[in-house]
């Protein structure tokens, strides 16, 4: 997927987090539904960066003291708990439908950045983050 700069938060950080989101997302698309080893090491790479980048963007925000903090932290157990969902039926033998999968997780990524992400923007650049 093309990195595009409507979802940039012109936080140098969050953008650069965000676009090492994109690059294992696009993985994603490349998989052969039947290639387990690869999938099984997208859904590692994807949950772990997650919640690097999550826990990242969480203490920027309670740091700075953000009102719309829980609303963020909500999301993001949303994000991770669509991931479980999605490796509790790789693990069980169930091959996720990649097609399916792919859109889901992308298209909650995109709204969560381009809708809740952005907002943040104008908060934390008047406090002098770049």
């Amino acid at each position: 997927m093309d990195w595009q700069d409507s979802y940039s938060v012109h936080i140098a950080q969050m953008d650069r987090q965000h676009q090492k989101i994109a690059r294992i997302l696009d993985r994603i698309y490349y998989l052969e539904a039947g290639d387990r080893r690869s999938l099984d090491q997208v859904f590692n790479a994807l949950s772990g960066y997650m919640l690097h980048h999550f826990a990242d963007e969480e203490g920027l925000l309670r740091a700075h003291g953000y009102p719309g903090y829980e609303e963020q932290r909500r999301e993001h157990e949303d994000f991770l708990g669509r991931m479980r969902r999605y490796q509790e039926q790789f693990q069980a033998g169930a091959l996720p439908v990649m097609i399916n999968m792919f859109n889901d997780v992308w298209d909650w990524f995109a709204k969560h950045v381009v809708g809740l992400d952005k907002q943040y923007e104008p908060f934390l650049k008047a406090r002098g983050c770049r």
